[in-house]
């Protein structure tokens, strides 16, 4: 696992997950305003607000669930 977290160049794991967590905030940016109030986090890393009118958080979790997305 250090190894893995060593490795600083274009392709290692700090990296990837940067270059993912920016793609993954963008595309829940685009949902605020779409049942989510906020969105927040770091690299693959998020915490997403969703409004109260969407769902309890169960309801939306299961929802995601049922299209392959876990979340807690």
């Amino acid at each position: 696992v250090l190894d893995l977290l060593a490795d600083t160049g274009p392709e290692g794991m700090l990296a990837r997950a940067a270059r993912l967590g920016a793609e993954l905030h963008a595309r829940l940016g685009d949902l605020v305003g779409h049942g989510v109030t906020a969105v927040r986090g770091t690299g693959l890393w998020a915490g997403v607000d969703v409004d109260p009118r969407a769902g309890t958080g169960r309801a939306v979790s299961e929802a995601l669930a049922r299209c392959g997305v876990l979340v807690k």
